[in-house]
């Protein structure tokens, strides 16, 4: 059997085998490129995923100092530096204060912030209420401290 040489002769099926390499090179280049569409959309989402998380629970640590507020746990006054979550080690929490003036001496009311803020600095969120100074209550108090926990 004589071997097809390369003097001018085409090889039988050699414009056949060019041509599916060439679609499998196209196939796997889309397939790569999708990949990275759908890889790129995934990333995004879970980082969306972890915003909504963090404002949620920034959210509710704000909500939560404010209502320590409110039942006399906690002075509404300035406080220096943030103060740490003993059980969100990663959030800490600023309270700031201001009396509003107002024109009528019985309604004292105290305009409250509270600034919850991670501790990498990558999420920070702002929470206000106006509260009355709470008057600390010899049946609340105790009930209140107890469902405080362990915060510090």
């Amino acid at each position: 059997m004589k071997r097809p040489t390369m003097t001018g002769r085409r090889i039988p099926g050699a414009r056949r085998r060019g041509a599916v390499l060439l679609e499998v090179v196209l196939a796997l280049a889309l397939f790569l490129t999708g990949a990275g569409v759908v890889v790129g959309s995934l990333l995004t989402s879970i980082e969306a995923a972890r915003r909504v998380r963090d404002e949620a629970r920034a959210a509710d640590l704000a909500v939560t100092i404010l209502s320590e507020v409110q039942l006399g746990l906690i002075a509404p006054e300035e406080t220096p530096a943030p103060q740490p979550f003993t059980d969100a080690p990663e959030w800490t929490w600023q309270l700031r204060a201001q009396p509003v003036e107002d024109a009528d001496p019985l309604a004292a009311l105290v305009r409250v912030e509270v600034v919850v803020t991670r501790v990498d600095g990558r999420y920070a969120s702002r929470l206000a209420r106006l509260v009355r100074p709470a008057q600390e209550s010899a049946e609340l108090l105790p009930l209140a401290r107890a469902m405080q926990g362990g915060r510090s």
